[in-house]
């Protein structure tokens, strides 16, 4: 899955390392993301349209895209308002378009008291099978953050987003930095890092518990190191 408009979770009243906890943090939310904005919403469809397409090593379809349907969606019902869909008339279109097709209410949010939307989601089908060794899983999830890092500025720039193509995220306007903020995540990238935290930290107290071992089987011996 691929996530705009999150800058964080908050873990502080999550409890660490446990896989089947129910509260496992609180999004922070990016305030400068804003979808209704008409480079925002280009910059949207041209990456779901064109991301699988150039990364077949990675993906093989986009399972579910907001944008692009959105974008069909309205074309078939009011081929007026055409693309981007003007900022006055985005969110009527798009609650009604979320009517019409309810599952993509899956991949779209409002925090707490925001009349705007603070998150959206694209879900891509990876083609690298999510029950692999974590260790792999890990290895592939690294893969899909460079190429969607890279994609997202080659995207940004060719659509002129202000300052998204000079490489540095600091010195880019919200906006663009906003659009080029991709979270990558999933249900398998989850379970790796909490399985290798499992694996490296059983590996670690295995060591000291060896080590301790050692020194009091010496010192009740009566040896010197």
């Amino acid at each position: 899955m691929l996530l705009w408009g999150i800058s964080g979770l908050d873990r502080s009243a999550a409890v660490a390392m446990d896989p089947f906890v129910e509260i496992r943090g609180t999004p922070t939310y990016d305030l400068a993301f804003d979808m209704a904005a008409p480079s925002a919403q280009s910059f949207l469809l041209s990456f779901c349209e064109a991301f699988a397409a150039n990364h077949t090593s990675l993906t093989h379809s986009v399972r579910r895209c907001l944008p692009n349907a959105l974008h069909d969606w309205a074309e078939r019902h009011d081929p007026s308002l055409g693309w981007p869909i003007p900022r006055e008339r985005f969110y009527e279109t798009l609650e009604d378009f979320l009517n019409a097709r309810p599952v993509f209410r899956l991949d779209v949010g409002y925090a707490p008291g925001m009349q705007r939307a603070t998150w959206l989601r694209v879900v891509h089908k990876a083609s690298f099978p999510s029950y692999s060794p974590p260790y792999e899983v890990r290895a592939e999830h690294r893969l899909w953050l460079r190429a969607v890092d890279e994609w997202a500025r080659v995207q940004a720039a060719a659509l002129s987003i202000s300052g998204a193509g000079d490489g540095d995220l600091q010195s880019v306007s919200g906006e663009a930095q906003a659009l080029l903020a991709i979270r990558v995540t999933s249900e398998a990238a989850v379970w790796s890092v909490t399985q290798i935290a499992a694996i490296e930290g059983t590996s670690a107290a295995l060591i000291v518990s060896l080590l301790s071992a050692f020194v009091f089987v010496v010192i009740f011996a009566g040896c010197s190191l």
